[in-house]
């Protein structure tokens, strides 16, 4: 059925969302409610209250909710972000990562963003044999330099998202006029932009 398809799926609902998708070959689901609240909870995570999940889930879909019901216990986390740094490095030190840039998971790209800092900073960073006094500040400089477009968007792409998830039912419904029309194609070729990046090691090979 489609809970275990090879598929993220998104539920979207005012002030809150789910996402689940198939992990460990199909046999279990990776399910994540988020909701919109004035308050934070202090540390990582705590332990999920199931009175407060079901009153979340009392609006749900009927599908969304049968999955919710299967779920034996739930971890509880709050969402935060920072803009991202403008000092990506400075002399012989450099960030990345969350520490740089820690950005709202509603593209699913922060681990990607850490990823693609490395890819950069790898690029620039040049080899033992070959570093000269000096070498590795400029290369860290142009790292960030490098990132700092790149990173800025995505942020404030998922601060978009975190906002258009979360619409009233009036807005939502051109909101999900519009997803329909664009199709799983057009969502695609929407962030072109995002999963088609290449480091610039790979554009030198081109």
């Amino acid at each position: 059925d489609f809970i275990r398809a090879a598929q993220t799926n998104l539920w979207l609902g005012r002030d809150s969302h789910a996402v689940h998708y198939p992990v460990a070959a199909g046999r279990l689901i990776n399910l994540v409610l988020i909701r919109r609240t004035r308050t934070s909870g202090e540390g990582w995570a705590r332990k999920g209250d199931p009175v407060e999940l079901q009153a979340l889930a009392a609006a749900a879909a009927p599908a969304l909710r049968a999955l919710i019901d299967l779920a034996p216990d739930w971890a509880v986390w709050t969402l935060r972000d920072r803009a991202p740094s403008p000092f990506l490095a400075k002399g012989r030190m450099a960030l990345a990562g969350d520490a740089a840039h820690p950005i709202l998971p509603f593209l699913a790209q922060g681990a990607a963003m850490a990823i693609e800092d490395a890819a950069v900073m790898a690029h620039y960073l040049p080899k033992p044999e070959a570093c000269t006094p000096g070498s590795i500040e400029v290369a860290l400089k142009a790292y960030a330099k490098a990132r700092a477009a790149r990173v800025q968007k995505v942020f404030k792409a998922a601060r978009a998202n975190a906002f258009a998830y979360h619409l009233a039912p009036f807005p939502a419904w051109f909101r999900d006029r519009r997803m329909a029309q664009l199709g799983s194609d057009g969502m695609r070729e929407r962030y072109n932009w995002l999963y088609d990046w290449r480091s610039p090691a790979h554009s030198d090979q081109s």
